[in-house]
């Protein structure tokens, strides 16, 4: 059996948008550009669940991120996770996420609006009659909301690089909608056809241990 192959590729834009005077605008200050990560015929790729390190961290706020993410997976008997694995299936699977994420004050308050759109196809083979299926189109789309509870005051980019970051407690929501592709008839569908909501308290902890600095985060 040939071994699948995997394909990862994504780009991440940051932007500062802080207040100027009229006629100015957010103008062309580009903070960070994130090079192309592109990892390519991955056999043994590394997954994990869950948001991701620092995305509940402390951030100023006036800043936009927009994220693209591009996962593809070929000629497999198993989904992206690797511990599902089904015998006599062959799985391909390609999937595209664009993410956009803005930090911004609300009632005194640091709060992280993003919003996350995917979509792309998904088919799976098997030997046997009527277990072969394929599903096209947009997923279920996410909006998520994380607003401080406790040790982020809303900084500007330059409070923020002249302070010493601290504990922080974020209240996090946010709610999958059923909008993408589903067909009650098919054995495959990018859309789960429900709604999902998240509820969580991410602490975020600087550490300094060993000469290295680092973090301790509770989701």
């Amino acid at each position: 059996m040939p071994q699948p192959v995997a394909t990862n590729l994504c780009l991440a834009l940051t932007r500062s948008c802080t207040r100027r005077p009229l006629g100015h605008g957010c103008g062309p200050r580009i903070l960070l550009f994130l090079p192309l990560v592109v990892l390519l015929a991955l056999t043994n790729p590394l997954w994990a669940s869950g948001d991701g390190p620092r995305v509940h961290g402390p951030s100023p706020i006036g800043i936009n991120a927009l994220m693209v993410h591009v996962s593809s997976l070929n000629d497999a008997n198993r989904a992206f996770d690797p511990s599902l694995v089904t015998p006599n299936l062959r799985f391909d699977t390609s999937i595209g996420t664009l993410q956009y994420a803005r930090t911004m004050e609300l009632a005194g308050r640091h709060v992280t609006l993003t919003g996350l759109l995917r979509g792309g196809n998904s088919s799976r083979a098997s030997d046997k009659p009527g277990q072969s299926a394929s599903s096209s189109g947009l997923a279920d789309p996410v909006i998520a909301a994380s607003i401080n509870l406790f040790g982020l005051p809303a900084m500007s980019l330059e409070a923020f690089r002249a302070s010493t970051p601290g504990t922080t407690v974020n209240l996090f929501l946010s709610a999958t909608l059923p909008l993408g592709e589903y067909d009650p008839a098919n054995l495959v569908n990018l859309s789960a056809n429900r709604y999902a909501f998240r509820v969580g308290l991410p602490i975020f902890h600087p550490l300094e241990r060993f000469q290295r600095r680092t973090v301790l985060e509770l989701v």
